[in-house]
């Protein structure tokens, strides 16, 4: 869903502007992730499994982080809507502690099942018992966590409304369903839930994104209007414009569509061709590589979990409030909660 963004003119210049870390970073993890997944796999007979297994934890353990983060973001966003002041250091240290649950709640969900997966042989225990013992202590700094964050709510309500008190608590609290279940059959998907919930948050966030956009085209209109000389030329202009602004309402929603379309393709066989089909196609179809069905698994894994981590690595640099430029450009395209309902 980050490509959507690339359509932003403003985010297009920050990416140039800044090209070895942003566009370098993307490549740098994808070549990486292709390599791991292919090369350093049982499949492929590696002695070094065990990269491959951190690697992945890793992955999923940032992608965690990412969402908590997202949270406070969102928090910090609709403060600005509501008029109700900044974050306070409290709200800020409890989102950013939810996140950290979070990761040590990937540990425990998807840490062994990761072990069995990519490296069953590999001499982790140094690494994972550590790891387990503090990730499992988290389970009731979550439950503390939680019960904070209610009681500063109830003490603090005059800093907040309805709506910042609920995302506050419900970011704060975004992985307790996930402790709560461990012990139950259906712990993963309620794991997974965490992952949707915060797709369908992302989705709003574009859409609004996609009205901002709307708005400045809208002036943009105007002026166009006022300053031309031939009424002709400026409707054509306008008319074009109003295509864009369709294509730009109903992005964030076709790309949605297409994430979930990859999230089902990727987990399942519910599709007319997989991932794998296609690389297999270009590498060995039109290439004419002849690769190994393992080497060409590898591959497509490698592509997506890259994909994935370029995902988090440019929102953290897109949503960044404390740069300049993010700040600038959010300021440009959310101006409706920087602006006073009077005006």
């Amino acid at each position: 869903m980050t490509v959507y963004l690339m359509s932003d003119r403003d985010i297009g210049a920050q990416m140039l502007r800044r090209r070895w870390l942003m566009i370098g970073g993307c490549i740098f993890l994808i070549a990486v992730s292709m390599f791991v997944f292919t090369v350093l796999t049982v499949a492929m007979g590696s002695q070094h499994t065990e990269i491959l297994y951190l690697f992945a934890l890793g992955g999923i353990m940032w992608q965690h982080w990412h969402f908590g983060k997202q949270n406070l973001g969102v928090l910090a966003l609709s403060r600005i809507a509501t008029r109700t002041g900044p974050i306070s250091p409290f709200e800020r240290y409890t989102l950013v502690a939810g996140a950290i649950c979070g990761m040590a709640a990937a540990y425990l969900i998807v840490g062994k099942a990761f072990q069995q997966l990519y490296s069953p042989n590999g001499n982790l225990s140094l690494i994972t018992s550590p790891i387990e013992i503090i990730s499992t202590q988290f389970r009731w700094f979550q439950y503390i966590l939680a019960a904070s964050a209610i009681a500063y709510t109830v003490y603090n309500f005059r800093r907040f409304t309805i709506a910042t008190a609920s995302l506050y608590i419900l970011g704060v609290c975004f992985f307790l369903p996930v402790f709560l279940a461990i012990d139950l059959p259906q712990y993963v998907f309620i794991f997974a839930t965490s992952g949707y919930a915060h797709g369908a948050q992302y989705i709003v966030i574009l859409f609004y994104h996609s009205l901002g956009s709307m708005d400045l085209i809208r002036r943009s209109d105007n002026s166009a209007l006022a300053g031309s000389q031939s009424r002709n030329d400026a409707d054509h202009a306008i008319a074009a414009r109003r295509i864009i602004r369709a294509v730009r309402l109903i992005s964030p929603l076709l790309f949605f569509a297409l994430a979930m379309t990859v999230t089902i393709n990727f987990y399942t066989s519910h599709s007319l061709m997989t991932f794998g089909d296609i690389i297999w196609r270009i590498v060995n179809g039109a290439m004419r590589l002849h690769l190994e069905g393992s080497t060409v698994t590898g591959m497509s894994f490698g592509l997506i979990w890259g994909i994935l981590l370029c995902h988090f690595w440019l929102d953290s640099f897109f949503w960044r409030l404390k740069d300049k430029v993010p700040r600038e450009w959010i300021k440009s395209r959310y101006s409706f909660l920087f602006t006073s309902p009077s005006n």
